[in-house]
């Protein structure tokens, strides 16, 4: 060997890390077969907390309609046309921003890129 890999050998660790015992344990069969259905917990219970509230008239209907109501006046603004055309009005104002905002940035980059 050379100097520079007995060098190299001495410095390895002599230690290997170890992960806790609780990544060994095995995973429960009925957690395993839940495992598809688990990123669907926090919104279901997000649904269910606002249909509770709706239904109990904690926060008045003004501010948070009942999801029955929202899905009603959903379905009317799509069959009306309404939705679709100030959906196209607002992406329009998306594109506009974004596009005054690549040009700025464009410019400026420019402009720092040649100056001294």
């Amino acid at each position: 060997m050379t100097d520079l890999s007995q060098w190299a050998h001495a410095t390895r660790p002599r230690f290997r890390i170890r992960r806790p015992s609780f990544w060994l344990t095995p995973i429960p069969a009925l957690v395993r077969h839940l495992r598809p259905f688990l990123g669907w917990i926090v919104p279901a219970a997000l649904l269910l907390a606002w249909w509770a509230s709706a239904a109990a008239h904690l926060v008045p209907e003004q501010i948070l309609p009942a999801p029955a109501v929202v899905v009603q006046a959903f379905s009317t603004l799509i069959r009306s046309g309404d939705l679709q055309g100030n959906l196209l009005i607002s992406l329009g104002r998306i594109a506009y921003g974004f596009l005054a905002g690549a040009l700025a940035g464009l410019a400026f980059g420019a402009g720092m890129a040649f100056s001294d």
